[in-house]
């Protein structure tokens, strides 16, 4: 009730569900008298504030327990793909965080040294250099999407058999707030390949029949 020549502040709450895209919203409240009138309208208008979240999803795309595996030989050149997700539900949040509701403008990403990994007790610091993996990423990712990226090494020659191991990892942007960083292990598995070269490109001899010539 508010009597003739009183006012009243009234306090407005607007629950704003999770996912909601960020932006400006505007709207109208209307109050009105409970048989209807009079009324009058206020405008509404609310801001929405951005939160960036980029997950890589563990087991979709080529990763099998957060890991692509790619094998080749020595002077090869392999590829694998990766999902990125935008997430704003609960569904596509693949990661234990807080999901976002805002586009990323751009990508950037780095790769470690991939590592040999001893299969014994040799002890040999042997490497892929990050120079040898390039990452094909998309221009933009809005909210709510996904994109299966592309990742490839050239596999440098002489590069010894083996296993090499190092972490690839992805960052969007705008980068605050929120958690734009996802990362992911990649594993390289060289094969052997033998070869055997002949210094001399040719050899000659002579002797006397019966007798052994070298």
């Amino acid at each position: 009730q508010l009597a003739l020549g009183d006012s009243a502040i009234v306090e407005v709450w607007v629950s704003v569900p999770a996912g909601t895209r960020a932006g400006i919203y505007q709207g109208q409240i209307q109050v009105q008298d409970d048989d209807g009138w009079p009324s009058d309208v206020v405008g509404l208008t609310l801001e929405i504030e951005a939160y960036y979240d980029l997950d890589i999803a563990d087991n979709q795309s080529g990763l099998v327990g957060n890991k692509l595996r790619l094998s080749g030989l020595m002077g090869s050149v392999q590829q694998g793909y990766f999902r990125m997700i935008n997430p704003n539900t609960p569904e596509l949040n693949v990661d234990p965080d807080q999901y976002g509701n805002a586009d990323f403008t751009s990508f950037t990403w780095a790769v470690e040294t991939l590592r040999y990994i001893p299969s014994g007790t040799e002890d040999i610091n042997y490497y892929i250099p990050p120079a040898a993996c390039s990452l094909f990423l998309p221009t933009e990712l809005v909210s709510g999407g996904s994109y299966d990226a592309r990742l490839q090494v050239t596999i440098p020659m002489n590069t010894f058999a083996g296993v090499y191991r190092g972490r690839v990892t992805v960052t969007g942007s705008p980068q605050t707030p929120g958690t734009p960083t996802d990362s992911f292990i990649l594993e390289v598995v060289v094969g052997g390949y033998d070869d055997l070269d002949i210094a001399e490109a040719s050899v000659s001899g002579s002797g006397a029949h019966g007798t052994v010539i070298t």
